[in-house]
């Protein structure tokens, strides 16, 4: 097995285990919901409760499936999958990009968030940005269309 191959195997093995973890946060998040339908804040937001409840859901939903799909059609090198990394990687640049912002401007309070942000929302995204659009990864994954 060839490095690119390998590190291709990695990167599933990763969205793989990154859905699993925004399950996790996911049930945590709902937990807070269920204590918050319980007691609703006295002053909400511009955006009604239940709207915001049912985005957050769908939201993470999204990102649990998306990842997860990816992951699993990554280590089977299907080009889709591919394709569909470089748009989560571009989307997690944006956002990390944004969060980096916010974090930047409260440096006393956030400096570990703004870190831990620059390795997972940056670093990564823009590597798989890199890596999976070479010459070499693109023909690894054809060669699995011709198969």
């Amino acid at each position: 097995m060839t490095v690119k191959r390998l590190l291709i195997n990695i990167t599933g093995i990763y969205l793989i285990l990154f859905s699993i973890i925004i399950l996790g946060i996911s049930f945590i998040s709902w937990r807070g919901i269920g204590i918050m339908i319980k007691n609703p804040p006295q002053e909400l937001s511009f955006m009604p409760l239940k709207f915001s409840i049912v985005s957050m859901i769908a939201f993470e939903l999204l990102g649990f499936f998306s990842c997860l799909l990816t992951g699993i059609c990554i280590l089977d090198k299907r080009e889709w999958a591919r394709i569909s990394l470089i748009l989560l990687s571009i989307l997690a640049l944006l956002l990390g990009l944004f969060i980096m912002i916010v974090a930047l401007s409260n440096v006393n309070q956030f400096w570990l968030f703004a870190l831990l942000n620059l390795f997972f929302l940056i670093a990564i995204p823009s590597f798989f940005l890199f890596f999976f659009n070479t010459k070499g990864i693109r023909q690894i994954f054809v060669e699995e269309i011709d198969k």
